[in-house]
């Protein structure tokens, strides 16, 4: 069996080292992506029921003073 150079062994370990970091930091942005959407979510859905409140408000406005005319 042939014996590793150090050049080559530090090659490797730097290497791997890098690789190490990028799956480190890949893991901790899709962290932080999870917790930007769950913080996120609520807001689009609170905005969402308010115009769907303005559009149900102006419908039944609407609707009432198409009654008021019949009345």
């Amino acid at each position: 069996m042939g014996s590793v150079e150090p050049r080559e062994l530090l090659e490797t370990l730097l290497s791997y080292e890098k690789s190490m970091k990028a799956v480190r930091l890949t893991d901790q942005k899709r962290k932080d992506e999870v917790i930007s959407d769950l913080i996120y979510f609520p807001v689009v859905i609170n905005i969402l029921v308010i115009f769907i409140n303005f559009i149900y408000v102006a419908y039944f406005l609407d609707q009432r003073e198409m009654l008021q005319m019949f009345l």
